[in-house]
């Protein structure tokens, strides 16, 4: 791994960025919607590698992949918890037995 998206020779990081180009790489929508203006996107594209505490994000796509959880907004989460989804932590061991059988809980697609 190298320690700056600069550095790395197969990312379009100094195309993105304004810092060079390549006839290879095109740009995709998301990369397109910073900004109409080319000179504005190229800035907002480095601002997302400025001064960013990766390690706090690595730490929580960690967390929700070891829970089995959803790393995402509130409203899906909450969209996600209505629908009866896990969302959030629960205690460790077995789950409480209910009184409603584990086949009421299927639902049935036609």
């Amino acid at each position: 791994m190298v320690d700056d998206p600069r550095r790395y020779a197969w990312s379009s990081h100094l195309v993105n960025s304004g810092i060079g180009e390549d006839i290879l790489a095109s740009p995709h929508q998301e990369y397109l919607a910073l900004s109409d203006v080319p000179d504005l996107r190229f800035v907002r594209y480095r601002e997302l590698f400025a001064g960013t505490d990766h390690d706090a994000d690595v730490d929580a796509i960690r967390d929700a992949t070891q829970g089995g959880l959803p790393l995402c907004g509130d409203q899906l989460r909450l969209g996600l918890a209505a629908e009866g989804r896990k969302v959030t932590r629960e205690k460790p061991g077995p789950r409480a037995v209910t009184d409603e059988p584990q086949d009421a809980q299927l639902k049935i697609v036609l």
